[in-house]
């Protein structure tokens, strides 16, 4: 698992981030798509918690569902 973590803090989008080189069109279009997957996973979410039948897991799916809103 090293070598994986080490590639994935070489990838150039985090390395852009961390030293402040990322292009803001490239930043702003990784904000938009990560909207885009938020709104689709509250969603997915907030159905689970329509499907549950204890209290305790509809309040645990539509916590997640307000939070990933």
């Amino acid at each position: 698992t090293v070598p994986i973590r080490d590639a994935i803090s070489r990838h150039p989008f985090l390395v852009g981030l961390r030293d402040g080189s990322l292009d803001r069109e490239v930043f702003a279009g990784y904000l938009a798509q990560d909207a885009r997957y938020l709104g689709q996973y509250a969603r997915v979410l907030a159905g689970l918690a329509a499907q549950a039948s204890d209290p305790d897991d509809v309040t645990f799916w539509s916590r997640g569902a307000t939070e990933a809103i």
